[in-house]
């Protein structure tokens, strides 16, 4: 897969298709991270910003599988963490944030939830 294909995917989840967010993070588990390029990849990343919890979740899924190639949206993954954890039940977009830090090997920064 190349950065064409990701960015048919891409902009399909930009819409809302919760599948093509998915599709993403599945297609990524084992890509060549050097075959997609920065723009692909900032573009991906966007889907962080994203109204919707599930395009978000799936997004974080694919963002940690570039590994350290996509430190520098580490801060944004921290900020889902932190804003969502305490808002969300099951399976949420701070829990694969979380998970994409660990991918990067940065530890999630610890959020504090009010009653």
């Amino acid at each position: 897969m190349n950065s064409g294909d990701i960015e048919k995917i891409i902009l399909l989840a930009k819409r809302g298709d919760v599948s093509a967010a998915e599709k993403l993070a599945h297609v990524t588990v084992n890509i060549d991270s050097e075959k997609i390029n920065d723009d692909t990849l900032r573009r991906l990343a966007s889907l962080l910003d994203s109204p919707n919890g599930s395009v978000r979740l799936w997004a974080a899924a694919a963002i940690g599988n570039f590994g350290a190639r996509a430190t520098e949206y580490a801060p944004r993954l921290q900020k889902i963490v932190s804003e969502e954890a305490c808002n969300m039940t099951g399976l949420s977009a701070a829990d694969t944030a979380s998970s994409a830090l660990n991918k990067m090997k940065i530890t999630s920064v610890p959020f504090g939830c009010k009653d």
